[in-house]
């Protein structure tokens, strides 16, 4: 009520020219607090006395406090947006405004804001009226619709090779690459204004990367002086070697792999040369010392940048390919040694590493390129294994594609419960594999500016399918990343 006599007053200052005179006399002043005592009292009479609550005499919507909870949501077209909320009070009206601007009065808490363009951002404001004024107003509430179609949208990040993808728990998403010339790990935070870090001049391979519950990135890569892990804590990089022993194979496309323990806890699946044989080791992080153990799996293969997983209860998962492209084979460690699940045979296929993934209650998924080595045609078989399919016990094999010629790098996810595969095919186009209920569907971008070598690909936590890819353009390269909802 201690708002009134002071919109009094200054409607009584606001005559424009007239202004001076009503300041030289005394009783403009009187008069002024005698109008607006009057309004203060018929206000008063109507609510009934100064016990009803509701008396807020507002002279704008904004300045009635904030007591509306509004949420929105996108209806199934995409072009409509559903409006819910609660106020203290069923006896209000509303007004709506959207984006600004008022578009609806109602008394139901509840609207549907129809006929919006696909594609744009919108944002609504609920206020509350009763018949002594505003009484309420809401939060903002926005939401963009869905696209008008669900077409790939390519962005080109960096130059660069081989990169790699992860996204946090927040959906923020990680990349990292090497340099065009192979050598130089970089790394980016996917968003506006974010421009490329680098991370470790002399990287010399792949790189994996994940990022723990603290928002801690780990990227994992070989150089020169061995096995490196580098971590990138309150803005800045240190990275430090792991295994002096860890070094790029004969092509540095084959590895490492990086993995985070259900307490964040790195773990690196690397190849290692010790007296000039060739294994592969699985290096863990440990915290109260600050440095490496290793285990010496004398698992003889490749490995690549998802090749290593860690289930719910700690227990590494890895899937491996033979030096000569053969099998692949699914191994898991037990308490003193590595047991190999499955073993595969493709006959002479790629050399890079088959990636692995594991779905919420620890069943594992990998998938690879076969090629029958007996028969003269020269087609070749996209390949799904599993563990845990429906009616099944122990592995199970899928053909999700029959392709004229062997591709290159294969991703897999099984986020929220779906099958889905992301490839580079022998022409260097990405491909994209999702199983249906009864069968896998195949598409490719429509345009891609470049034939692909390598790849990684994440689900958001927002569902968005994200592909980054390696892209050759005219001797050089540049690291893509290709979005869409599914």
């Amino acid at each position: 009520m201690v708002g009134t006599p002071a919109a009094g007053q200054g409607q009584a200052q606001g005559h424009g020219a007239r202004g001076e005179r009503a300041e030289a006399s005394p009783w403009a002043a009187v008069r002024a607090h005698h109008v607006a005592g009057v309004a203060l009292l018929a206000a008063l009479l109507a609510a009934g006395g100064c016990g009803n609550t509701e008396v807020t005499l507002n002279a704008t919507p904004d300045d009635a406090p904030q007591t509306i909870v509004l949420t929105a949501s996108a209806a199934a077209s995409g072009t409509q947006g559903k409006l819910s909320w609660t106020t203290p009070n069923d006896k209000f009206s509303y007004r709506v405004d959207r984006n600004g601007k008022a578009v609806a009065s109602i008394s139901e808490r509840t609207w549907t804001d129809t006929g919006l363009a696909a594609g744009q951002r919108y944002c609504w404001k609920v206020y509350g009226l009763s018949g002594f004024g505003w009484q309420a107003r809401s939060n903002e509430a926005c939401l963009g619709t869905e696209p008008e179609s669900k077409e790939w949208r390519l962005e080109t990040l960096a130059a660069g090779r081989w990169p790699a993808i992860a996204v946090d728990a927040s959906g923020e998403l990680h990349v990292c690459w090497a340099g065009v010339a192979g050598t130089g790990i970089s790394y980016l935070r996917v968003g506006p204004g974010r421009t490329p870090e680098a991370v470790d001049a002399d990287g010399q391979s792949q790189c994996s990367l994940a990022v723990d519950t603290n928002g801690i990135v780990h990227i994992a890569y070989t150089s020169r002086v061995g096995l490196r892990h580098a971590k990138r804590e309150a803005d800045a990089w240190t990275s430090a070697t792991v295994d002096p022993q860890g070094l790029p194979g004969g092509r540095r496309v084959d590895g490492p792999a990086i993995a985070l323990s259900p307490t964040g806890v790195p773990r690196i699946a690397y190849r290692r040369t010790v007296s000039g044989t060739v294994s592969l080791a699985v290096a863990t992080r440990v915290d109260s010392t600050g440095g490496w153990t290793i285990d010496p799996t004398a698992i003889q293969g490749l490995v690549g940048p998802r090749s290593l997983a860690v289930d719910s209860v700690g227990t590494s998962r890895l899937a491996t390919t033979d030096a000569l492209g053969q099998s692949v084979s699914v191994w898991r460690r037990e308490t003193r040694e590595w047991v190999r699940e499955t073993e595969q045979s493709l006959a002479p296929t790629a050399g890079d590493g088959a990636p692995i993934a594991l779905d919420v209650v620890g069943n594992a998924r990998t998938a690879w390129w076969q090629r029958d080595a007996t028969s003269t045609a020269t087609t070749v078989a996209l390949k799904w294994y599993e563990t845990g399919a429906p009616g099944t016990t122990g592995w199970t094999a899928e053909t999700v594609a029959t392709l004229d010629a062997l591709g290159t790098r294969v991703a897999i996810s099984v986020a929220g419960g779906a099958r889905r595969l992301a490839v580079v095919d022998a022409a260097g186009t990405v491909r994209l594999y999702t199983r249906g209920a009864s069968a896998w569907t195949s598409e490719t971008f429509p345009t891609q500016g470049g034939a692909a070598a390598s790849l990684d690909f994440v689900v958001g936590t927002d569902q968005q399918l994200r592909i980054v890819f390696d892209r050759a353009v005219e001797g050089s390269g540049s690291v893509v990343l290709a979005s869409r909802k599914p």
